[in-house]
């Protein structure tokens, strides 16, 4: 009697346990911090690129109206002025931003200063709804301070991956700003 009692008892525990139902606790989601909004530092052509723009994530997205191009573009050509890179990220959807780093003499993997000439940083941004501000250096007026790195530059497999930060300013005399880009990264495929 004593093991059909068991019995009995150990097939209703199996039997609650087959039949019960888990619920998932709904918790809200920990919103992103705005680095976190952007890719993760890599080197494998993985064709992303993004920044901290004056603290805010900025990605490139949409694509060009008229022809649905890319919104990353580069170009890397170490034939041209001593070894030659541009890399721009676009954004299409709603107004035209850009924000863009190149260089001359630039032909293998470094660190690169914003002090040399050689050195070119851009960014256009739509400011409070409509006046909008385009900074590219070295033009005269304009102010710079930052780097880049160029963490891979293999033209065997086609990969050309970095980091930049910068500050940028202009003062045209009539419009100043200061636009200060951080924790830039991009990885390309060429």
């Amino acid at each position: 009697m004593k093991n059909k009692s068991l019995s009995i008892l150990c097939a209703i525990i199996i039997l609650c346990f087959c039949f019960a139902q888990c619920k998932k606790t709904n918790t809200p989601d920990t919103p992103k911090t705005e680095l976190e909004k952007l890719p993760p530092i890599t080197q494998t052509g993985a064709n992303t690129f993004g920044c901290l723009v004056d603290g805010v994530a900025w990605l490139p997205n949409g694509s060009k109206p008229q022809t649905g191009g890319p919104n990353i573009q580069v170009y890397v050509d170490p034939t041209f002025q001593e070894g030659a890179f541009y890399i721009t990220g676009y954004q299409y959807n709603g107004q035209y931003q850009f924000v863009s780093i190149g260089s001359y003499k630039c032909t293998n993997s470094g660190f690169f200063s914003s002090d040399s000439s050689s050195n070119n940083f851009g960014c256009k941004r739509t400011i409070y709804g409509g006046m909008s501000i385009e900074i590219r250096t070295p033009e005269n007026g304009f102010y710079r301070k930052g780097n880049f790195i160029i963490s891979r530059y293999d033209l065997i497999n086609g990969i050309f991956s970095g980091t930049f930060d910068v500050k940028l300013y202009k003062n045209d005399g009539t419009f100043g700003d200061t636009i200060r880009i951080t924790n830039g990264r991009f990885d390309v495929k060429l």
